[in-house]
């Protein structure tokens, strides 16, 4: 297999890159004649397209299914098995934002990594996938059980593509999501989705933003403000810093008659606080404690419970902080930060352990925003699971991890959300960096060499990375996985 692997491994960079080229990110349904073909965009049609021609041409037989997600069959069948196995991955993106180093959309090879939007989230582990049963496709095995990959088109906007597709198809008897990392993730926080608005005036701001998607946090908001004064000293800039100096994350400018604000952040997967730093949560600190600038008290209160809600991302702020053994804090960011010229609103992805009572959670929270001026005006939950991390499917799995990266490694729980919650018995198993010692160390090593940013290389970051020897690896992982439940299908 090593020797397969390294033959193939500039065929499967160049897979790779066609889809990364690919600007997939899931939109509302085109309004076209032909609507019914592009659910989530052309783009993303067209990267489904692109997966479907690249199997085929391995010899597999593919199947688009409603536009929403793509099937590639190993071996062709007629009708789809109670006792399948599916494993899952999703070709959308999220947008690339701002403040690239490589080019997003090109899939530059920089070493033993690759950067782009979608290298490790989730084209790069797609073709993995592929070329692991290509790999046994080329060898004749057949296979005792039937076994499909399936692409989704829509799983960083709300995954309807998972949820039309278990409508349509039902549940397999085991769903493997190639969308995490090893060794084995057996549970996942519930999601809630949240949008409030502000109902106050707001009449000296002519323009507030942040962020681009709701399950991501910005790495810059904006703010301008009207009626501001030209050559006002900012106390949050220093004493006597005026107008147009830098200072930290904040930048300041009086332009056209307008005070332009920039607070620069650290984006994220909105799942990951620690790792991010809030602009939003920066932009409205700064604005609170600037006394010089002219601003009604309801434009404070507005800013104030924006620094409540967006600065420490575990919903200390607010007061709604849970923390459980097994999951760990509950996450809260204020993502995505919006202005119509009218009304200003604010949507918040919260990740909860699953014995939360969320319902209370949010009546808690609507009654801390009420007093500030803002107004709930919908939610959106999706529950969390947790399955069984010792029946013998997972063990097998378990087992194929540990053959190639030669220690136990431990079954985990995380706050992300993947197709798994979808299905009756899945399990998150991707070629996403293994957190043990040795393979932190290696990573975060090679990463150095990169010269990155703080901040960048992350799945929903700037400057998205993916090792291939990461890939390489899970190629090995799910071929011995593939065998080893053929093994046990065959035995009974």
């Amino acid at each position: 297999m090593e020797d397969w692997i390294a033959r193939h491994k500039a065929e499967m960079i160049e897979d790779i890159k066609s889809l990364v080229e690919i600007p997939s990110v899931a939109k509302a349904r085109e309004k076209t004649s032909s609507a019914e073909d592009f659910p989530f965009g052309r783009e993303c049609k067209r990267a489904g397209e692109r997966m479907r021609q690249m199997a085929e041409k391995y010899g597999f037989w593919t199947e688009d299914c409603g536009g929403r997600c793509v099937r590639i069959q190993y071996e062709k069948a007629e009708g789809l098995s109670p006792d399948r196995i599916e494993i899952w991955n999703h070709l959308d993106v999220v947008p690339e934002g701002e403040g690239w180093v490589y080019p997003p959309y090109e899939c530059t090879l920089k070493g033993d990594f690759l950067i782009g939007r979608g290298v490790s989230d989730n084209k790069g582990p797609a073709v993995a996938v592929l070329y692991a049963l290509r790999y046994l496709r080329e060898r004749g095995i057949r296979l005792h059980y039937q076994l499909s990959q399936v692409c989704g088109l829509s799983e960083e906007t709300g995954m309807e593509d998972a949820a039309w597709y278990v409508k349509q198809y039902g549940s397999p008897k085991l769903a493997v999501v190639s969308d995490c990392r090893f060794p084995l993730c057996y549970g996942e926080k519930g999601r809630c989705r949240m949008k409030f608005f502000y109902e106050g005036e707001l009449p000296h701001i002519e323009a507030i933003g942040a962020g681009l998607v709701s399950n991501s946090v910005a790495d810059t908001a904006r703010l301008v403000l009207r009626g501001q004064q030209e050559s006002f000293p900012a106390k949050g800039l220093g004493e006597k810093a005026a107008w147009g100096e830098l200072s930290g994350n904040m930048t300041v400018k009086y332009r056209d008659g307008k005070l332009h604000l920039t607070a620069k952040g650290i984006g994220g997967h909105a799942a990951a606080p620690e790792k991010c730093v809030n602009p939003i949560g920066i932009l409205s600190d700064f604005v609170e404690r600037e006394e010089s600038l002219l601003l009604t008290k309801e434009e404070r209160s507005f800013f104030g419970f924006l620094k409540k809600s967006c600065s420490d991302g575990y919903g200390q702020g607010l007061d709604i902080a849970v923390e459980d053994k097994v999951f760990g804090k509950m996450s809260c960011a204020g993502t995505l930060l919006c202005f119509d010229g009218k009304r200003v609103s604010l949507e918040f992805d919260l990740r909860f352990p699953p014995k939360t009572d969320i319902n209370g959670m949010i009546e808690k929270m609507e009654r801390q925003a009420k007093p500030f001026g803002w107004r709930l005006s919908e939610s959106n939950v999706k529950k969390g699971y947790v399955h069984d991390p010792d029946t013998q499917e997972m063990k097998i799995l378990l087992n194929a991890y540990r053959q190639v990266y030669g220690e136990a490694g431990q079954p985990y729980v995380m706050g992300g959300n993947t197709y798994a919650g979808f299905f009756e018995n899945a399990v998150g198993f991707g070629p996403g960096i293994p957190r043990t010692p040795l393979f932190d160390f290696r990573h975060e090593k090679a990463l150095e060499e990169l010269k990155l940013p703080k901040g960048h290389g992350g799945g929903h970051a700037c400057d998205e990375v993916q090792s291939l020897w990461g890939l390489c690896d899970a190629i090995k992982v799910y071929v011995i996985a593939f065998l080893a439940l053929d093994q046990k299908t065959g035995e009974r």
